[in-house]
């Protein structure tokens, strides 16, 4: 692999203060392909959560389940280096935090090192030209699938209707309804009033798609991945056997007090699709 080159960002260095649990996507020292080494002996499985922001969901769940090892994925440094702080103080020895990019994922783990992949309320980039932005794509898909182990699961959350669509069509999935959303007019609209206006538009959910922007079906993805789940939230099924479970984020917890909807999607990588991958 080539080598990332190092940032020039000022809290570079103080992220380095925590060198022992935080990285910078530059390092030379993450411990890929040795997770399981540089976490307690008890651990269990290993989770990787991408988006982790300051880690105080990551951390909370660290808390309540010492036997999993959880790794942290951020591309801002400030906010990492808040989380990587808290590692410090409350003394965790079962989270890692990485300053990266998720594209560089390869970077940081081992093919068939990772049991989970959390992907949770990542920035659904709405307007119709940002749409090749999006992480649940089918060439970032594929390569978090070489990190999973055979069995291993992606849990997937969003806010945005059209962004849970976009997942169930690159599964060749039926369309769910949902409430209209206008991927144009998201840049002008503050999160309030584009709350108020996804709780009060009407479904409306012709053949097909709703504007043009639902990608076609994924043969690859098909085959690499089981879609194994799809909810509402909160729905008890989703995630049920995941250490997440009983835990909200804070925007699924705004979420419940306005009374919208987040969304939930869990694919499972098939047990036998080693091989479909690297074809």
């Amino acid at each position: 692999m080539e080598p990332i080159p190092r940032s020039r960002h000022p809290y570079f260095e103080r992220l380095l203060e925590f060198r022992a649990h935080a990285w910078d996507q530059s390092s030379g020292d993450i411990p890929i392909g040795r997770w399981a080494e540089f976490f307690p002996k008890s651990t269990k499985k290993i989770v990787y959560e991408i988006g982790c922001s300051n880690a105080q969901f990551l951390c909370e769940i660290a808390k309540a389940n010492p036997h999993v090892g959880f790794v942290g994925l951020d591309w801002k440094f400030k906010v990492l280096y808040r989380g990587a702080q808290r590692i410090a103080a409350e003394q965790l020895k079962n989270v890692g935090l990485i300053r990266g990019l998720v594209q560089n994922s390869n970077h940081f783990f081992s093919e068939n090192e990772v049991d989970e992949i959390w992907i949770f309320f990542p920035d659904p980039w709405a307007k119709v030209a940002q749409l090749k932005n999006r992480i649940m794509n089918e060439t970032q898909l594929v390569q978090l699938a070489k990190l999973l182990k055979p069995g291993g699961r992606i849990y997937f959350k969003t806010d945005h209707p059209g962004y849970y669509q976009w997942v169930h069509a690159l599964f060749g999935q039926p369309l769910p309804r949902v409430g209209h959303y206008d991927p144009l007019a998201d840049a002008q609209v503050k999160a309030g009033a584009r709350s108020r206006r996804i709780k009060q538009v009407k479904v409306r959910l012709p053949a097909g798609s709703l504007r043009g922007d639902i990608p076609p079906e994924s043969v690859l993805l098909k085959r690499v991945f089981e879609f194994e789940y799809a909810a509402t939230l909160p729905a008890e099924e989703f995630g049920s056997s995941s250490c997440f479970t009983s835990h909200k984020t804070l925007f699924e917890k705004v979420f419940e007090k306005e009374g919208l909807p987040g969304y939930g999607i869990q694919l499972l990588r098939n047990s036998e699709s080693a091989n479909r991958i690297h074809d």
